[in-house]
């Protein structure tokens, strides 16, 4: 069911011409720091999203992002983790430099599962909005990427919040909101989706260690 619904997706996004969406659009909300110092290699490793706006993540929860740099083509290469209800399902994405004279700008493309052929035929204009480095600056600690599609004839624009831990504090997370809306960004706060990560099996089976350590050490 999960596949078909990702080939009908892909479908009416090959099919769609508005033209309100760009690699152009997507570049102008880079922050600053963005367009003169990004390092696509300190992206590597896991990833837990915290807020999303993105239809195609309807129904999910638990979400990752594990990335790898292939530092020959300067691509990102990502698998994106979720569950569906108890369903786990993990989907490869690919982020390939659209200009090399604009960092982090990207052609966003996927993997359809079991080797179907086409998911690089639609490609999503996408930026690194916000990277903010590790203060030892050895990763990017936290991160904010926007999407954008044309669906039949209307524009979708994608906003998700990232970072290396679990939970983020919460003025963090508006700090965070409030900067991309300066650069540009363009959401409603209604359409904001939250990730709960306290109920994820990883965190739940932490949370079980760490409860039976106790009852060892009363």
């Amino acid at each position: 069911m999960l596949l078909l619904l990702l080939l009908q997706f892909l479908a009416l996004l090959a099919g769609s011409t508005n033209s309100g969406c760009s690699y152009e659009a997507v570049a102008e909300l880079r922050s600053k720091v963005v367009q003169e110092n990004y390092d696509p290699a300190l992206m590597t490793g896991l990833w837990y999203e915290h807020i999303y706006i993105d239809p195609a993540q309807i129904g999910a929860s638990c979400q990752t992002l594990n990335v790898t740099f292939d530092a020959g083509t300067n691509t990102l290469n990502t698998d994106f983790s979720v569950l569906y209800g108890s369903q786990p399902f993990t989907i490869v994405e690919h982020y390939a430099p659209e200009d090399s004279s604009k960092k982090g700008v990207y052609k966003k493309y996927v993997d359809i599962p079991f080797g179907i052929p086409g998911g690089s035929l639609v490609t999503l204009p996408t930026a690194v909005v916000i990277a903010e480095l590790s203060p030892d600056g050895s990763r990017y600690d936290s991160m904010v990427l926007s999407s954008c599609y044309s669906l039949l004839v209307t524009t979708i624009e994608e906003l998700v919040v990232f970072s290396r831990k679990p939970s983020m504090d919460e003025q963090r997370l508006r700090a965070l909101l409030k900067a991309v809306r300066e650069q540009g960004g363009n959401f409603r706060e209604a359409d904001l989706q939250h990730v709960d990560h306290s109920k994820c099996p990883s965190m739940a089976a932490a949370h079980d260690v760490q409860g039976a350590a106790g009852i060892l050490f009363q």
